[in-house]
């Protein structure tokens, strides 16, 4: 436990101190993906990010301490490269640990003076054991930058992690969205198939235990009728995620004026529905920020595509559907209100939801504008 918490406090220095270098691009970085690989975290492009997060903190108040000065405790002050890109790649478990694999690529420009802060077994091997605050750990350079794993993952560093010639064809879309955004993680397929297993497990299991539940009289056991459904429907969303989408995109972009945005970006299956129901929606022909409300607001979107909106609708009926007893209807009336509402949204063309603030004690849900 104490080597994982000392590899993880590691890697977190190495994202803030990059927080204030310059880096050009992903490409390297891409290039070391390795196909089996559940994902992956790029600190991209961050040559002001120190700046905007000092001015981050100064808007909130709140003190933003020095990257470059906890680097600097963790002994990683000399060889770096402050114009390059790093990256944390997240790899399957080895062997019988049950975490996935984590390796650090940090950009290096003089690997020798990078690797000899760490007391290394060897100057020679190409993967040589190194100590970093005070536990033993493995490096290897690979391309511009050093790669680092701890004690138990030596395997990955030598067999799995390669150098390609070209990025690989399916993360070639990705490199011109990562450029635009300051930090971004990328969770490939492998990884989302991963998250799908462990998300439908943990609703089998809460399945069985709201059975239990059920299993009592009274009103309550009533209501719990209906939830083992509505577990069914969201573990064959986690099915669809598995079988729909080939990698999904998060990121973040700091402007000048001290605003974080989040975008996020999602590579779908060719040929797939969900792909099918997207390549329908036409592109915009006006802002879609028009019609955004005019006074301060906690959320809003909307969204022009029939087919898209369907689907949508399709769902959340299919959850009223499946729970008639927390609505209060038998399965008759349910029945008649999703063929009127079904028939309603023929006319649909659009939708937009907003969600607005408050005011003095309402509650948090008053003023949605549907």
């Amino acid at each position: 436990m104490t080597r994982r918490f000392t590899f993880a406090a590691l890697a977190m220095a190495c994202v803030l101190w990059l927080t204030a270098s310059r880096a050009p691009a992903a490409e390297d970085i891409l290039k070391l993906v390795p196909d089996s690989a559940w994902g992956f975290l790029v600190i991209h492009r961050p040559d002001a990010v120190d700046a905007k997060l000092q001015a981050l903190g100064r808007e909130a108040q709140r003190p933003v301490p020095s990257p470059l000065a906890m680097l600097k405790q963790l002994g990683m002050g000399e060889g770096l490269d402050e114009t390059t890109a790093a990256a944390l790649l997240v790899l399957p478990p080895q062997g019988d640990n049950r975490l996935p694999t984590a390796i650090l690529l940090v950009p290096v420009a003089d690997y020798g003076k990078f690797r000899g802060q760490f007391q290394p077994a060897s100057t020679t091997d190409e993967v040589t054991s190194i100590t970093m605050m005070n536990q033993p750990a493995w490096i290897r350079h690979i391309g511009s930058y050093a790669a680092l794993t701890d004690a138990s993952h030596r395997a990955a560093l030598e067999k799995t992690l390669r150098l390609a010639k070209e990025i690989p064809a399916g993360l070639a879309s990705w490199k011109k969205w990562l450029a635009q955004s300051d930090v971004a993680a990328v969770i490939l397929s492998p990884g989302l198939k991963q998250l799908s297993a462990r998300g439908q497990e943990s609703l089998r299991r809460a399945k069985a235990s709201f059975a239990h539940m059920g299993e009592m009289e009274g009103k309550m056991a009533e209501q719990l009728k209906g939830v083992g459904a509505v577990f069914d429907i969201y573990a064959k969303v986690l099915q669809a995620v598995e079988k729909e989408v080939v990698a999904y995109g998060l990121g973040v972009q700091l402007d000048k004026q001290g605003a974080v945005r989040v975008v996020s970006r999602t590579s779908l299956v060719p040929g797939g529905e969900w792909a099918r129901l997207v390549g329908q929606v036409p592109p915009a022909k006006e802002s879609l920020l028009e019609g955004l409300p005019a006074g301060p607001f906690v959320v809003a979107g909307g969204m022009g595509s029939t087919e898209v909106l369907s689907a949508l609708i399709k769902f959340e009926f299919g959850l009223l559907k499946n729970m008639p007893q927390w609505y209060g209807l038998n399965e008759k009336q349910t029945e008649k209100l999703v063929d009127s509402m079904t028939q309603l949204t023929k006319r649909y063309h659009a939708l937009s939801m907003s969600l607005g603030v408050g005011k003095g004690d309402e509650p948090i849900f008053s003023n949605i504008i549907r």
